[in-house]
């Protein structure tokens, strides 16, 4: 038998002795440890076989790298330089190396969180050899993959790339109110936005990434828009119902706007039980022209049929009394009004007074005009027959007239307004405004405003109230 195999065996014997086991004859051998090293140097230190750790180092190589203060323990430990550089050449360390797309992951191996890759790569050694389990967990709103790798002795195992899914979820848009609604659904921050109309009042989107989104219902006239933010926060079906508020004006037709302007002051019954009262009233009126006047504080006592109206007025010791009976006006008293720019006036605004109450005008446009819907809260009705005359009504939210605006759209042209305030219950079932005012909006400065005090629509009123 040939020394050298004779040799080989030999060295073969002791390692068994050694570590417990034959070593196989091949390149896959497990690399040595630290304390393989160890314990081969201290066996054979002594013995004709002290050049065997080195052989078995240039062999099997070490799972290590030598930094100085291992290299300065060996050295204490009585490893001559040559070993030692024997070991430097030969680190055979197993690593992996783990790659996410298109997002960094953080990455566990055998159920032990190692980092989070950087560029999207992570390497991690040493790792010991054999069978291994990865799994990778994505940014918020990815998904977790899992491989397992078999990583042989020594070997820089490069992980196919993990190719995370992006997680997505669907959203069911329900639209309880209006029969068919505009949906719009808007991504916060990725992007996203997909818009269609609800069938049967639902609405579905599929495919959304995790993440915050806001959800856009539209059901114009008849409903508010309304918007609303949802958190797609797992890969699921979410559900969201949404009421919408009607609108009160765009939900209506023009008549059915007159209807409820009707219904804020009791009904359609104030078209009649509101035609006759007799009331008390503090006047005041700042003239434009300043010629006018100015009278801050004018009892009055009033009378009003349909197109009738009654002014007995007291302006401090002086009286005064101003008849509209339909036709013409009159007005006689106090020698110092008599032919005045006051008393003119007088005569001109209680035909707006009497022409402007709500019950004549409601009566007025059910008959004779064509109504149509404004901008929000504006009615605007225009004469059927001539079209020279329009009213524009601008409206609380109740419906109740806020101010009237009357046109005469031909020459002589002309504009005044009414605006109705205070409005308190009278009788059971009656509102109507206890301020009114009349501006003309060509004269600015010019403002006449009677503020009740009393609205009777049970007093007896004739006819021959009316007369001079």
């Amino acid at each position: 038998m040939p020394v050298l195999s004779i040799h080989a065996i030999a060295i073969r014997v002791v390692l068994a002795a050694l570590f417990g086991f034959v070593l196989p004859q091949n390149p896959d051998n497990t690399p040595l440890t630290k304390d393989d090293v160890r314990k081969l140097h201290n066996n054979l230190k002594n013995s004709n076989l002290r050049n065997v750790p080195k052989e078995e180092v240039e062999r099997r190589g070490v799972d290590f790298e030598l930094d100085s203060a291992t290299a300065q323990e060996f050295k204490t430990s009585g490893m001559d330089q040559v070993l030692i550089d024997a070991i430097r050449r030969n680190a055979r360390i197993t690593a992996i190396t783990v790659q996410c797309q298109p997002v960094e992951c953080e990455v566990a191996v055998n159920n032990e969180l190692i980092g989070q890759t950087v560029a999207n790569v992570l390497t991690k050694s040493p790792i010991k050899p054999g069978w291994v389990a990865i799994k990778v967990n994505g940014a918020p709103g990815y998904g977790v993959q899992t491989a397992e790798v078999n990583v042989l002795p020594g070997q820089q195992l490069k992980v196919p790339a993990f190719n995370l899914p992006l997680l997505t979820g669907e959203l069911a848009v329900t639209c309880k109110s209006a029969p068919v609604c505009r949906v719009k659904v808007k991504g916060k921050n990725n992007g996203f936005e997909q818009s269609g109309d609800t069938a049967q009042q639902k609405f579905s989107v599929q495919g959304l990434a995790l993440g915050e989104y806001e959800v856009e219902l539209n059901a114009a006239p008849e409903y508010f828009p309304k918007k609303q933010i949802v958190w797609i926060s797992t890969p699921t079906r979410h559900a969201l119902d949404v009421e919408l508020t009607e609108d009160p004006w765009g939900s209506k037709t023009p008549l059915q706007v007159l209807d409820a302007i009707a219904g804020s002051l009791g009904g359609k019954e104030i078209l009649n039980d509101a035609r006759l009262s007799r009331n008390t009233a503090r006047m005041q009126l700042a003239g434009d022209p300043p010629s006018i006047g100015n009278y801050p504080a004018v009892q009055v006592v009033e009378t009003v049929a349909p197109n009738r109206l009654r002014w007995e007025l007291t302006i401090a010791a002086s009286k005064w009394i101003v008849n509209y009976d339909g036709t013409k006006t009159t007005s006689t008293g106090d020698k110092k009004f008599r032919g005045g720019e006051f008393a003119q006036e007088l005569e001109h605004s209680i035909r707006l007074f009497s022409d402007m109450r709500l019950p004549l005008v409601l009566s007025r446009i059910r008959e004779k005009f064509d109504i149509k819907k404004g901008t929000n809260m504006v009615l605007v009705a225009d004469s059927k027959e001539s079209g020279d005359e329009r009213y524009t009504f601008q409206l609380n939210p109740d419906f109740s007239p806020l101010k009237v605006l009357h046109e005469h759209l031909t020459p002589p042209r002309s504009r005044e307004e009414m605006e109705f305030a205070q409005y308190k219950s009278i009788g059971q079932d009656l509102k109507l405004p206890y301020v009114l005012i009349l501006r003309y909006p060509d004269r600015p400065k010019h403002e006449h405003v009677f503020q009740y005090d009393k609205i009777d629509i049970t007093a007896p009123v004739r006819e021959e109230q009316f007369k001079r």
